[in-house]
């Protein structure tokens, strides 16, 4: 069995130190051969001993080059002469830049892969002209964060100018909303997915893809701090973490099908990687009521909460959701070591 070799950030370097833990901690206690196999190394060490490495995964924030550079650096001298002895790269440090988004949308475009229009604009003049020849309403945002970091909708082009306004001169986009919701409303009216908005994630994982959550929100911008799951959304309507009957039990229902079933669209969303050159990462779209979907953004350095601060985590059954995502990343690092460990 070959050796695999995760890279991380260093201390005091890049975002959410000890990345993914949890997970490698799970694998320790249910797959100890397999744990055996990883080595672990991070930038701004001294480049480490590639004997033995099978595979080098790199488990760092996007985008990597333009938020990181030192890190980027350090990364690429290792891909480099991981490349040199034919060892295979998982997420090398030049893909972890194709998550921008204007860039992201670009590539997936022309690939023919459904995802909305990105525009950069630099300027508000820029951006005046962009919204010229756009459809009402617009999300303006970051071109180069995750998490919905200053996103803004915007029904009027004096919204989206005075938004933009607080973004510049980060590189920032706009682009059309996409309202799914129609697709539902004209088929289905009665459906949850014709009354609120909704984002799923799915987890890419090489040849496998793990179904994530679906989260629900009464606004376009469906998000953790959003979402009908969210402490401060629920306490602001005075619920708890008992689902009550309705659109609020339906929501969980239809988060724990989801989560606890098959994927979907597998083949897409595995098209959605290789044209980022990415084959580790999580994916977010939105489905309308006709068997398509909509993609958002990749996430190459996607954030699993430890499962204490898990949203409402007995009624959408977190303990055993987030042991099966361990498990599917355990068997895609046991891909990458080339040995059957056999689970133990």
């Amino acid at each position: 069995m070959s050796r695999v070799l995760i890279v991380r950030h260093g201390q005091g370097r890049g975002r959410l130190p000890g990345y993914f833990q949890d997970c490698i901690d799970a694998l320790a206690r249910s797959r100890p051969a397999l744990h055996r196999s990883l080595s672990f190394w991070a930038t701004g060490e001294a480049q480490p001993d590639l004997g033995g490495v099978g595979a080098v995964a790199f488990w760092l924030a996007d985008p990597l080059k333009e938020m990181y550079p030192d890190c980027y650096l350090h990364a690429r001298l290792l891909a480099d002469a991981a490349r040199e002895r034919g060892i295979r790269l998982v997420n090398p440090p030049d893909a972890l830049s194709n998550s921008i988004k204007t860039r992201q949308s670009r590539l997936w475009r022309e690939a023919g892969l459904p995802t909305p229009a990105a525009h950069a604009f630099s300027s508000t003049d820029e951006l005046a002209g962009l919204l010229d020849r756009m459809s009402l309403p617009v999300i303006v945002r970051p071109d180069h964060l995750h998490a919905q970091a200053g996103i803004r909708v915007c029904n009027t082009k004096d919204k989206a100018i005075e938004a933009s306004k607080g973004l510049l001169p980060v590189p920032s986009l706009v682009v059309e909303l996409q309202d799914v919701r129609s697709t539902w409303k004209r088929r289905d009216p009665g459906n949850l997915y014709a009354q609120l908005f909704h984002k799923k994630r799915s987890f890419i994982l090489g040849p496998r893809v793990k179904a994530g959550h679906v989260f629900f929100a009464t606004i376009p911008i469906v998000a953790t701090q959003t979402c009908t799951f969210s402490p401060r959304w629920r306490q602001s309507k005075g619920l708890k973490d008992v689902p009550r009957p309705g659109m609020d039990q339906m929501s969980v229902d239809i988060d724990n099908a989801f989560g606890n079933g098959p994927p979907e669209h597998v083949e897409l969303l595995q098209r959605a990687g290789q044209v980022l050159g990415l084959e580790y990462f999580a994916v977010d779209y939105s489905s309308d009521a006709d068997g398509g979907i909509m993609l958002w953004e990749s996430n190459p350095y996607f954030f699993l909460p430890p499962l204490r601060i898990s949203m409402m985590p007995a009624a959408r059954q977190s303990k055993a959701r987030f042991a099966a995502i361990h498990a599917a990343v355990g068997d895609f690092l046991e891909d990458l070591a080339g040995d059957d460990t056999g689970g133990h």
